[in-house]
């Protein structure tokens, strides 16, 4: 579709409130075409008088336009050799081409760039407002909040933590819970139970990273629990993470998490979430600590968005 075809495109209905000038429509539609290529650097536009019968326009129309493209630094007009083409195309990811045309918008809508933030502030508030809440529950508060961080990262959606130290249950939207704890929820909420959703959760792998080791000389990791049976079961989810090849996984069981750097132990500790929480600040910093954390299987996270009807998360999509 050339020029002339696209004249349609250029005029606004009459019914619209202050449109923005003709003039500023002709530059618009020639500046959109320089950015996409169509028009190319040394490309020479098409002569004024040319331009103005086709369109329909005055010659003052027409030069109003050109002379726009030229204070943007996209032509440049020689009285020989007409108005050509002197700017290659932006990239649509350049900080400059995203603040051209935001003032390009506010131009054409005939607003400032501060109403205009304000506006964008008050529909984004409007769509925060309508998105679906689910409540994340989990034994760790701060688990709780890296999960529910998650499932914010990947879908548009109010995701807001309940930990299972909290008294009550979470009322009124959809519950996401880890099969770890179904029995529990089976026991404090059975009538919640059909409609809650459970997701396999995991140790997140960029711990390896943490803890060093080698195939030439496996490493000793200790790791934390309260109880056995919890010990059993983070114990089996670690030894699918930890390459067997690297790492030796000591399993332990401790009333106090402290006590276990007390104990003059020179390898590195694993502390479940529920059991970081327990530690002060200082004994954080031990170089021997680290927090285990997991995460969401992403395949099954991807399920779950599926299943609630869920948008994906602003960062997300493209």
């Amino acid at each position: 579709m050339d020029f002339a075809e696209r004249r349609g495109a250029l005029f606004y209905n009459k019914a619209v409130t202050s449109p923005p000038p003709l003039y500023h429509r002709i530059a618009e539609e020639l500046r959109q075409r320089i950015e996409l290529g169509e028009l190319a650097p040394g490309e020479v536009l098409e002569p004024v008088r040319a331009a103005a019968a086709r369109l329909g326009v005055n010659l003052h129309t027409v030069r109003h336009a050109y002379a726009e493209l030229a204070r943007a630094g996209l032509v440049e007009s020689r009285r020989a050799l007409g108005t050509r083409v002197v700017r290659t195309p932006l990239d649509p990811g350049d900080p400059a081409h995203f603040d051209e045309r935001i003032e390009r918008t506010c131009v054409e809508l005939g607003i400032s760039p501060r109403e205009l933030h304000a506006r964008l502030g008050a529909r984004l508030a409007a769509e925060r407002a309508e998105r679906s809440v689910v409540w994340v529950v989990e034994c760790s508060a701060l688990q709780c909040e890296e999960l529910a961080a998650s499932l914010r990262a990947r879908w548009d959606v109010d995701a807001r933590p309940f930990p299972l130290t909290n008294p009550g249950e979470p009322q009124g939207s959809a519950v996401v819970a880890t099969f770890f704890h179904y029995n529990e929820l089976r026991v404090r909420w059975p009538h919640r139970l059909a409609s809650a959703h459970f997701v396999t959760i995991r140790p997140d792998r960029n711990i390896i990273r943490h803890l060093g080791g080698s195939p030439d000389r496996r490493r000793t990791v200790v790791l934390a629990e309260l109880d056995a049976p919890t010990l059993d079961a983070v114990h089996a989810d670690v030894a699918a993470v930890l390459p067997v090849e690297r790492f030796r996984i000591d399993p332990v069981r401790v009333r106090r998490p402290a006590e276990l750097l007390r104990s003059g132990r020179r390898a590195p500790i694993l502390f479940p979430p529920r059991l970081w929480s327990r530690l002060s600040p200082a004994e954080r910093e031990d170089p021997r600590a680290h927090l285990l954390t997991y995460v969401f299987d992403p395949a099954e996270l991807d399920a779950l968005g599926a299943k609630l009807g869920l948008a994906g998360a602003l960062s997300t999509t493209s």
